[in-house]
């Protein structure tokens, strides 16, 4: 550090003693981890299923991998599509056009059969055409496809890194 070797022998010694190697050392490794706590964290974790704690004393790397993995996934798939309504506005008395997104029923759920899943998701995307709805479904699917993808690749890290 600076002009100074230190060598493997003395470097937790130094590190220990030294505050500025001990600041450059932290900054280099553990001060990231500050993110892997906050709150935003914890809603990723919960949402993509995971904890900081997936690991007790009875249970193996291979064990929770197989209960956070398991098979399939948890993405819902539905269409969505813009619904007008009205309401009495409360100050002027008069009636008031909105909009609000609204989902076309009950999401499909991939970890249902496939044939069923690509049913269903053929179902909850209407079209003028039957050409223009398997289009549609199709890009549904690859979405859903995407962010299976996404969320597993996540959530392997996660468990994975917890463990080291």
């Amino acid at each position: 550090m600076g002009d100074n070797i230190i060598t493997a022998s003395r470097f937790v010694d130094e590190v220990n003693h030294n505050v500025n190697l001990y600041n450059a050392f932290n900054l280099a490794t553990y001060s990231r981890a500050a993110y892997y706590y906050d709150e935003s964290a914890e809603e990723v974790f919960k949402r993509i299923g995971t904890s900081r704690n997936n690991y007790t004393g009875n249970n193996s790397l291979e064990d929770v991998m197989k209960s956070k993995l398991g098979e399939g996934s948890d993405i819902n798939v539905n269409s969505v599509s813009v619904q007008e309504k009205r309401k009495i506005d409360e100050e002027t008395g008069r009636e008031v056009t909105y909009y609000e997104y609204g989902e076309n029923g009950e999401s499909a759920n991939s970890d249902s059969e496939t044939s069923s899943f690509i049913n269903s998701v053929v179902q909850k995307n209407p079209a003028e055409t039957g050409n223009q709805s398997a289009l549609d479904s199709a890009d549904a699917l690859k979405v859903a496809d995407m962010i299976s993808k996404e969320q597993r690749s996540s959530l392997f890290f996660l468990v994975f890194m917890e463990n080291i």
